[in-house]
């Protein structure tokens, strides 16, 4: 059955994140796994792990009648940034939906909780800051980047949208200063992905930013802002130095400052 995870940590970003995959489960006919971590570098006595598995059981019996959609609660303990990823592969979850407060305080270098878990993760992650405004899913932007692994995130993103109704998907893209022969390679590649979602079955269309000195990044959020965009799917994009794993900036940046929920892929997991 299609199944989701759903990491708790009964804050009200969980409960919005939990709403939000109840809207996946419903479409897909599917079920939520809840997941409370009890984190074990602080050696948790019994009766502790006892309390999280009666709060968590309280929690999912609260919102499973609300909501709609068959609950299942799992109570691991573990370090919080493995057991996800772990857990999610011992389910065979389709994704994992989670809430988040955004990357504060962070350059480059890993260290957003969202982050670290979409790194392990081989299904991809939804991440949540707050209520969504609607459960259509009408207007998807896939930031379109040909060096980056685009078609993984255009079928993951067919895979995904073909439950919902009327989903527009968006290449959003830009043809920086270059030979005409490159032009005219990034343009096919960009009506390819274009007819490979309309032979999905799903609407589709392209942004094109032709100007440099627009800055890539805030034209993303603006535009996906002004069209009222209900996600914006992207690769993770990953490098390694030493032992520090690296993201882009543009992960980044959606990540503090993305005005609706993001779809994120790992392409070396997935």
């Amino acid at each position: 059955m299609y199944s989701i995870l759903v990491p708790v940590d009964f804050t009200q970003q969980s409960v919005w994140a939990l709403s939000a995959a109840a809207v996946f489960a419903r479409k897909n006919r599917g079920l939520i796994h809840l997941l409370h971590i009890v984190d074990e570098r602080f050696d948790p006595a019994k009766d502790e792990i006892e309390k999280a598995r009666v709060s968590l059981f309280e929690f999912a019996q609260n919102y499973q009648q609300e909501l709609g959609v068959t609950i299942i609660p799992n109570v691991e303990t573990g370090s919080v940034f493995q057991s996800i990823g772990e857990t999610a592969n011992r389910l065979g979850v389709k994704m994992i939906v989670m809430g988040t407060h955004g990357i504060k305080g962070i350059q480059k270098v890993i260290g957003s909780y969202a982050i670290r878990v979409i790194l392990g993760s081989k299904v991809p992650v939804v991440l949540i800051k707050e209520p969504l405004l609607s459960e259509s899913f009408k207007n998807v932007v896939i930031p379109f980047d040909p060096a980056e692994s685009v078609d993984l995130v255009t079928e993951k993103v067919i895979e995904w949208g073909n439950p919902f109704h009327n989903i527009s998907v968006c290449l959003f893209s830009r043809v920086r200063t270059m030979s005409a022969f490159r032009k005219r390679i990034i343009m096919g590649r960009i009506k390819r992905t274009l007819k490979q979602i309309t032979s999905a079955g799903l609407e589709s269309k392209s942004i094109i930013i032709q100007n440099d000195i627009q800055d890539f990044k805030d034209t993303l959020i603006r535009y996906a802002r002004n069209i009222n965009a209900d996600i914006i799917a992207f690769p993770l994009q990953v490098k390694k130095s030493e032992n520090e794993y690296y993201v882009s900036d543009l992960a980044l940046h959606l990540c503090a400052n993305a005005p609706c929920p993001l779809w994120v892929v790992n392409p070396q997991k997935i």
